[in-house]
């Protein structure tokens, strides 16, 4: 689940149409999952750097949902990030509450690469040398691994960049060669991407696994490819290689 603001300001917010309901950094209290009708609702999110609540912004309702679940139902966290500046702050912050000082880790980064993702990538790119060094200072042994997608109908749907590796400048070439494009309707082929990752790459049994998805869209639910919902968090968690994915929402 996101990590909202305490129980009793999540209700209040609730309580007021058109109020906007904040995203928290810590789970003071359990939240509880937001479903909004209308398309899109306004949102506060946290700036880890300052200890405050950084400038209103826009999610995407149906992205919040379909993120949020995806989450929950692999033992993962969703963050939002309000703005392109703030994603690499949440990876940050995902590695730190989420990663347990000396684990062997294997993080795979699953990206929405359509058009309006440009500037978001365009920071990771900034931020690439700071990110794998943090993971590496962190873990005993990391590996990386990259999965790109898209849409039907785009250059591709969904293909591996980079396998998990443990070399950085292999991290750091394959993330400034990513370029973005595409996209016509909101909805993205999420599903594609997790699945691609999952399956393709090869993970280890022994390492803790997770995937971080970026996106500003929700998956498309009426593909009838076979991939859905259900079947990606199947495949998180089958075999007994269980992978947690945290999806950061990216404000629009």
């Amino acid at each position: 689940m996101l990590r909202n603001a305490p129980a009793l300001a999540l209700a209040a917010a609730l309580a007021c149409a058109g109020c906007y309901i904040p995203y928290a950094p810590v789970p003071s209290a359990p939240g509880a999952s937001v479903s909004v009708s209308g398309g899109y609702y306004g949102a506060r999110a946290y700036d880890a750097s300052r200890s405050s609540y950084a400038a209103d912004t826009r999610y995407d309702s149906a992205t919040v949902s379909s993120f949020e679940w995806l989450a929950s139902s692999t033992g993962g966290v969703a963050y939002g990030a309000p703005t392109a500046s703030e994603v690499p702050r949440i990876i940050h912050r995902i590695f730190d509450e989420n990663i347990r000082s000396g684990e062997i880790v294997d993080v795979a980064f699953v990206i929405d690469t359509t058009g309006s993702m440009g500037d978001d990538i365009d920071e990771v790119k900034r931020a690439a040398h700071d990110l794998t060094e943090a993971l590496t200072r962190r873990a005993r042994y990391a590996r990386t691994g990259i999965v790109l997608y898209k849409d039907r109908g785009d250059e591709y749907v969904s293909r591996v960049a980079l396998r998990l590796t443990d070399v950085p400048f292999e991290v750091h070439r394959v993330v400034e060669s990513v370029t973005t494009g595409g996209g016509g309707d909101l909805p993205e082929h999420v599903y594609a991407g997790l699945m691609t990752a999952i399956t393709d790459l090869d993970w280890n049994p022994d390492a803790h696994r997770l995937i971080i998805l970026m996106g500003d869209a929700a998956p498309h639910d009426d593909y009838s490819d076979g991939l859905t919902r259900d079947r990606v968090v199947g495949a998180a968690r089958r075999g007994g290689i269980e992978i947690a994915i945290y999806p950061i929402i990216v404000g629009r």
